[in-house]
């Protein structure tokens, strides 16, 4: 996964920018700086966005612990 395999993993996951952050506890406008290269993706948010790819319960865990409304 490269920077730019942010936006479609975040898609592919049906998370907007905002929940994503959200759940992963960062800020919304971090993540659009990740996901525009602006700054450097950190190695964590690559994992946990691959670990959510390979295991869906866990994503749905995630969103059930903040409360998600957003598309699922």
């Amino acid at each position: 996964m490269t920077p730019t395999d942010i936006s479609p993993t975040i898609k592919r996951l049906g998370l907007t920018q905002v929940e994503a952050a959200r759940i992963t506890g960062i800020s919304h406008h971090a993540l659009s700086r990740y996901v525009r290269g602006v700054l450097v993706t950190p190695r964590w948010l690559f994992l946990l966005l691959d670990a959510w790819e390979r295991c869906p319960e866990a994503l749905a865990a995630a969103r059930a612990d903040y409360g998600s409304t957003t598309r699922q």
